[in-house]
């Protein structure tokens, strides 16, 4: 599917809004068993732009979602959030375009994004508790069972339904 420019940054444009706006809202829902981590919907625009426009578009979005958490005064939620939006839409982006059109398409590219964001996520959170939050290494590590399953859990969610919305988009900007 040919883009022109202005469609491109058109796109880029409203699915950072509504990722901005999906943040800012507050539509989240607290990980029951860290409840520092949310569940919401933010990956999924950033995941349809970064499918029908490219990963610049995917990664414009994602840096204006975290600037809207910047400036509710959550510096480091918005780094994180960033990383985490970003090992989840580039890998499986590129995974995406990579394979061919079939089944191992839909499941390999989206295994490639969950265990992305699953384990560079681990890792950032291991430095990051720590650091600056002052959590003791070894309650950190203790969480990452749960960090995993909460960030495994929430790619499983934001890829099928960007996929799908993908599946719509394509067939309308095709005509």
């Amino acid at each position: 599917m040919r883009l022109t420019t202005s469609l491109k940054v058109s796109l880029t444009a409203l699915m950072s809004s509504l990722a901005a706006a999906f943040q800012v809202a507050g539509l989240e829902i607290p990980f029951p068993l860290l409840p520092f981590l949310k569940y919401d919907p933010v990956g999924v625009p950033i995941i349809l732009v970064s499918l029908i426009v490219g990963i610049k578009g995917g990664i414009v979005a994602d840096l204006l979602t975290a600037v809207a958490i910047m400036f509710r005064g959550d510096i480091v939620g918005a780094w994180m959030k960033f990383l985490a939006e970003l090992t989840t839409f580039v890998p499986f982006t590129l995974a995406f375009r990579k394979l061919s059109e079939s089944r191992i398409r839909y499941i390999g590219s989206t295994a490639i994004g969950v265990i992305s964001r699953v384990m560079l996520m681990n890792v950032a959170n291991i430095v990051v508790c720590p650091i600056v939050f002052k959590i003791p290494l070894s309650v950190a590590l203790s969480w990452i069972p749960l960090i995993s399953f909460f960030n495994a859990t929430i790619a499983l969610m934001y890829i099928p339904v960007s996929l799908y919305l993908y599946k719509l988009a394509k067939k309308v900007l095709e005509e």
